[in-house]
């Protein structure tokens, strides 16, 4: 695997502009148009890509990727492939058989997913007819999870209809898929014919459906209020649903929302017309209709903003949200970081196709956005932005960011329509650890396309620590109590505390931690120190405690 560090150039268009200034980050290359394709035939070759997915440790993808070939057509020239990055396997191919009991062959396949255990799936139409989801086990056979007809919580009133819907189809741990649906049936009405599913090895259940389900956090009123529109569905490993929905019977600037759902029991997030956090006057406005979520539960999602001090110049934003939490990532109008002073966030980009915000499994983020300022041109105005470890956003890749191509030369990444999402960047859910992140890229021409990695930078910053009461204590006990408090930029994942000679031992909890020293009699000296999720050390804490026994 090849490893480079980004340089930054402007690809020479119609008006030439200087090069803006940014920090490198190393990046390596993972497949490339014009490399042979793995399980198809000599001289059948990758011509394009769509964004990766990957899983906690990285070191797992899949992607759906174009391909072309002397025996190649339009009726077979989609594969997807999961596997190592280093050697991924043909999991699909258009035209070939699917696993179903009609005898039916694939038609257009989506991008996958992949989880930890290496267990992809995916959506794809079928021909003659239909539609349906598929899983593959990693080592195993390609199996049919879902398909229209199928039956929806064992019920055979309840059909999976003819329209499966989603930005992507998302796995956990366990292999369950998840999606949206029409559904069809003799007890489905024109009300209630919507529903969020999750797909396991013998059942197809029920998340949310449109007219029945009361969604959380919302006032009821008459008429009821009930979910209309289901418009993306992302899931982390542990099987934590989050989803935007569209809500029936409510005024219009309240009528949407995103909503938490983890193992049946669901909790509103955020719903259009509520107050901004931090931000007085101001409401949150339309949604982006996508939403992401990372393995420690945290949320990512963008909104307009509606209220004081709004303009055309500053109402979008990027926000996530951890246990009630809300945290403002960036606001269009902010400076755009590693760029030239007067270069700011303009659009805030859910993603070509409607794509969420990546969540890392520790809660960072990466994104799309379009800058505005000194020396943007449409050349230059796409960019790839990533929260590194110590929360602080970085640039990654931009338009005319040079990338490796099939020949070992390196190109500029291409300009996308002023008009439209980015379709020369994209990352999907390739965010897959804190310290990685997957990409695709496309020269303007054609000429390229390809799958990078970038090492994001870690946390660097230790947590602190303090003990309460003064440097020197005594007691005439010999159980003492020692207490305090810790602190971090993430989270701190433990606190230990020393007494005289022994070894460090865990206190109890971290903000605030205490600790039940077993004192000797004369003094005794007590360390503490805390370590952070990165293994950050903070500085020694101490006191010292004199043990004098109480005379008998």
């Amino acid at each position: 695997m090849k490893v480079y560090s980004v340089t930054l150039c402007i690809v020479l268009a119609a008006i030439t502009s200087p090069p803006l200034l940014r920090a490198d980050l190393p990046f390596s290359t993972i497949a490339i148009a014009g490399e042979p394709a793995p399980g198809l035939a000599a001289n059948e070759n990758y011509s394009g890509f769509t964004p990766v997915s990957s899983e906690a440790t990285g070191t797992l993808i899949g992607f759906m990727a174009f391909v072309s070939g002397v025996s190649i057509n339009s009726s077979n020239d989609v594969c997807v492939y999961s596997g190592a990055r280093s050697d991924p396997m043909l999991v699909a191919r258009e035209g070939t058989s699917a696993p179903t009991l009609g005898g039916e062959t694939f038609r257009f396949l989506s991008p996958p997913t992949i989880n930890v255990a290496g267990t992809t799936a995916f959506r794809s139409t079928l021909n003659p007819s239909g539609v349906g989801i598929f899983r593959k086990l990693n080592g195993g056979a390609l199996q049919t999870l879902a398909r229209n007809g199928s039956f929806v919580d064992s019920s055979s009133t309840v059909l999976v209809g003819n329209t499966i819907f989603g930005n992507r189809y998302p796995i956990d741990a366990a292999g369950n898929v998840y999606f949206g649906s029409e559904l069809t049936g003799s007890s489905v009405t024109i009300n209630d014919q919507y529903a969020l599913l999750r797909a396991g090895t013998s059942v197809i259940t029920t998340i949310a459906r449109s007219g029945i389900t009361i969604p959380a956090g919302i006032t009821q009123n008459v008429p009821a209020i009930r979910y209309g529109v289901f418009y993306d569905i992302s899931v982390n490993q542990s099987g934590q649903v989050a989803f935007v929905a569209a809500l029936n019977n409510t005024p219009i600037g309240e009528d949407s929302g995103i909503w938490r759902w983890n193992s049946g029991a669901e909790t509103l997030v955020v719903r259009e017309g509520d107050d901004v956090p931090g931000l007085p006057g101001t409401t949150f406005g339309e949604s982006s209709f996508t939403v992401g979520i990372g393995d420690d539960g945290t949320i990512g999602f963008c909104r307009t903003l509606i209220g004081s001090g709004v303009t055309a110049n500053n109402e979008e934003s990027l926000w996530t949200e951890k246990a009630g939490t809300f945290k403002l990532i960036v606001r269009e109008g902010d400076p755009a970081p590693d760029l030239n002073p007067g270069v700011e966030f303009d659009s805030i980009i859910s993603g070509s196709g409607g794509i969420a915000p990546a969540i890392s499994p520790s809660g960072r983020v990466a994104f799309l956005a379009r800058v505005r300022g000194p020396g943007i041109t449409n050349t230059n105005d796409d960019a790839l932005w990533v929260q590194d470890g110590n929360g602080n956003i970085r640039l990654v890749v931009r338009e005319g960011s040079l990338v490796e191509n099939i020949n070992g030369a390196f190109e500029g990444i291409g300009q996308s329509s002023p008009g439209f999402l980015p379709i020369t960047l994209d990352y999907v859910d390739g965010f897959p650890s804190s310290n990685r992140l997957l990409f695709t890229a496309k020269s303007g021409n054609g000429s390229f396309d390809g799958i990078y990695e970038v090492e994001v930078p870690g946390d660097t910053v230790a947590p602190s620590l303090s003990i309460n009461g003064l440097k020197v204590q005594k007691s005439k006990k010999r159980s003492f109590r020692v207490t305090g408090s810790a602190s971090d930029n993430n989270s701190v994942s433990r606190v230990e505390v020393k007494v005289g000679g022994g070894g460090f031992r865990p206190a109890i909890g971290t903000a605030p931690w205490s600790f039940n020293a077993r004192l000797k009699p004369g003094t005794n000296r007590i360390l503490a120190r805390a370590t952070d999720g990165a293994g950050n050390l903070s500085e020694f804490a101490s006191t010292s405690v004199r043990y004098q026994s109480r005379r008998r």
